[in-house]
């Protein structure tokens, strides 16, 4: 049963619980009023609550980043961490990353640029 069949037998149970409550318009109403609280639990329930835990987990990500550790950024660059900016509150606030050994090239990003923290295994797989 997927979740709109779900939600629509939830909606249908509630309108003919409230409809044999005496046909009286406050039934009506209060169908009304369970329908939409129960139309906002749904969607806080699928979209919203995994959006945040997915932001708790890149926040705590960030945190934990240190120097030496390798990153991938969103624009797909691939570097090594030489320096971490923090705040006051110990945020990340901006990253120095070296991009190439040779020339000695590094770039300062915003935290937000960092994609994920690559893996030993990933960097095996890499080489």
């Amino acid at each position: 049963m997927n979740i709109s069949n779900f939600a629509y037998a939830l909606l249908a149970q509630a309108d003919a619980a409230a409809g044999s409550a005496d046909g009286a318009a406050g039934g009506s109403m209060m169908s009304w009023i369970l329908m939409i609280v129960l139309f906002f639990f749904i969607m806080w329930f699928f979209m919203i609550r995994p959006q945040q835990t997915q932001q708790k987990k890149y926040d705590q990500m960030l945190n934990a980043l240190k120097v030496g550790d390798k990153v991938v950024t969103i624009g797909g660059v691939k570097a090594a961490i030489t320096n971490i900016i923090r705040g006051s509150k110990n945020e990340v606030l901006e990253i120095q990353l070296l991009l190439d050994d040779k020339n000695n090239v590094k770039v300062m990003f915003d935290p937000r640029a960092i994609a994920y923290v690559v893996t030993p295994e990933e960097e095996k797989k890499d080489n």
